[in-house]
């Protein structure tokens, strides 16, 4: 796995394990993020009465069938599965939607830029080409939503207080 690969490029048993540990820690970190950002949000939509309206949880799933290949009738069960999933996701990008529009929140264009930058790095390619594909390819909507998203997430965080329970 990643935290393996990163110890090989090591020349010492003791940077090896280093290399491991902070990966791990890193990996740790963005789990523990990503959990409060999902009880923030379950709160906001809890204390909002937000619900899933079905047509919507409906097209999530027919996206989940095509991402996934499945024929349609082919897999009751595996959509059984995922109507939870797909029914957090909408309740998700409802809550988000609502707050980004009541706080007038917009990805920041020298975000978008840097991203685009980061991800034209990563594929050795000119930002300029990686910012066109995007459009081309009708990819750079979903990019800016993505990008809304963060700072969404962001801007709720900023606004909360966290307290640790004792158990």
């Amino acid at each position: 796995d990643k935290h393996a690969e990163s110890a090989l490029k090591q020349p010492t048993m003791t940077g090896a394990r280093s290399n491991i540990r902070a990966s791990m820690e890193r990996q740790a970190q963005k789990d523990a993020d990503s959990e409060l950002q999902h009880q923030r949000i379950e709160k906001i939509a809890e204390a909002n009465d937000v619900k899933a309206p079905p047509s919507l949880v409906s097209r999530v799933l027919s996206a989940y069938s095509r991402q996934f290949g499945v024929e349609s009738g082919a897999s009751e069960e595996l959509i059984n599965r995922l109507h939870p999933v797909a029914v957090g996701q909408v309740v998700r990008e409802l809550v988000l939607g609502a707050v980004a529009t009541a706080q007038n929140l917009h990805p920041d264009p020298e975000v978008i830029d840097q991203r685009v930058k980061e991800l034209a790095e990563a594929q050795g390619e000119e930002p300029g080409k990686v910012y066109a594909a995007l459009e081309r390819e009708g990819h750079l909507a979903q990019f800016e939503a993505n990008l809304l998203e963060e700072a969404t997430i962001k801007w709720l965080l900023e606004q909360s207080t966290v307290t640790e329970e004792i158990a």
